[in-house]
Order: structure tokens, then C-alpha cells, then sequence
């Protein structure tokens, strides 16, 4: 691993920040830090102060623009050298610090409580720092294509509630409906 450190001054508070990245990634990479940083601000004004002493995103070989967390600790990465996908799993992972490990949701059961409110939130930080997203579609393509999706699985009736545990929805519909729909709810809201 190539490793990067720096600390985050937070509320008063100093939170050791480090990034382990993967050779091959060390371009794609170069801004992780800062990343890393930002959303620890956004997410302690967004839900109290940082509860830890330090952060930890380490890049995984395994990981395919998807990321897992643990408290102080996540693995990701996005292969593609798409630094604004990056910055927001970054966010979106750095955020279940609050919302997985502070709050202690049971996100097998439910999963809307820690993926839901923490979609709701990456899609405000995404609006935050990357304003002009919506703004650079094809003319003929939605703004919002997952009410799209939301919407056509609603008319084959293949909709699941906010509220299914992990173990009884197709994977699928699983993410539409903890990730998705449930960070929408919160939206309109």
C-alpha cells in the first residue's frame, strides 16, 4: 500500500485521517486526503461532531465502486479513474460512522435507517459540491433515474416496503427500496 496522512480539525477536536491506496490506484487516488476530510466535515455539521479519533479509507482491490465501512474504517475503491465517484463513496462510507456505528442501527433489519438516511445525505453532499451534475445529462434522460427504476418496478409490483429485512428481498429491489426509495422519503421530507 502507498499511505497518505494528514489530521482534520474538528469542533476543537484533531482526527487522524489515513488513506491506503494500491499502487495501480495511486493516480485515481491523488485527491483521496482531501476527500476524506471533506466529508468528515459535511457529515459532523450534518449529525453532530466526528465520534472518533481517527478515519481510515484503505482501497480494495476486491471492491468495484462499491465500499464496505466499519467504524474509523472503510474499504473501497473505484476502479474506473472517476474522482468524482470516488469523493462520493468516499462520503457515502465515511458517513456510516453516524449512522451504522454511532446510532448502532440493526441494518440487517433495518437497513433504511443506516442506508437510506446515509443515501439522503451523499446525494446532499453530492447537490453541495457538485452542482452542476444534473445539469450535463443528454437532453432525453431522466434527471432522476431512480425514480425511474422506483417507478417501473412499482407497476410490475415488484416493489418492497422501506422496511424489509436483508434476508427476504431479492438483491436487487433490496437496493431500490433501503437505498433508494428510502433516501427519496427522506428527501420529501
Amino acid at each position: 500500500f502507498l499511505v497518505k496522512y494528514d489530521t482534520c480539525q474538528l469542533a476543537g477536536k484533531q482526527v487522524d485521517v489515513w488513506n491506503f491506496m494500491l499502487p495501480e490506484d495511486e493516480t485515481n487516488w491523488q485527491n483521496s486526503l482531501p476527500f476524506t476530510k471533506r466529508a468528515l466535515h459535511f457529515y459532523s455539521h450534518q449529525l453532530g461532531n466526528y465520534p472518533y479519533p481517527q478515519m481510515t479509507v484503505v482501497a480494495s482491490a476486491a471492491s468495484k465502486g462499491d465500499g464496505m465501512e466499519y467504524p474509523m474504517f472503510t474499504l473501497l475503491n473505484e476502479p474506473w479513474g472517476n474522482e468524482k465517484m470516488l469523493d462520493i463513496i468516499i462520503a457515502h462510507e465515511t458517513g456510516h460512522n453516524w449512522l451504522q456505528a454511532t446510532l448502532a442501527t440493526n441494518e440487517r433489519n433495518n437497513g433504511w435507517m443506516d442506508e437510506g438516511m446515509n443515501t439522503f445525505l451523499e446525494e446532499k453532499y453530492t447537490r453541495q459540491y457538485y452542482p452542476a451534475t444534473a445539469q450535463k445529462r443528454a437532453p432525453k434522460i431522466p434527471e432522476d433515474l431512480t425514480a425511474v427504476f422506483l417507478q417501473w418496478l412499482y407497476e410490475r409490483k415488484w416493489d418492497v416496503p422501506i422496511q424489509v429485512a436483508a434476508d427476504t428481498a431479492v438483491p436487487a429491489f433490496l437496493y431500490a427500496s433501503i437505498y433508494a426509495k428510502a433516501g427519496q422519503w427522506m428527501t420529501k421530507l
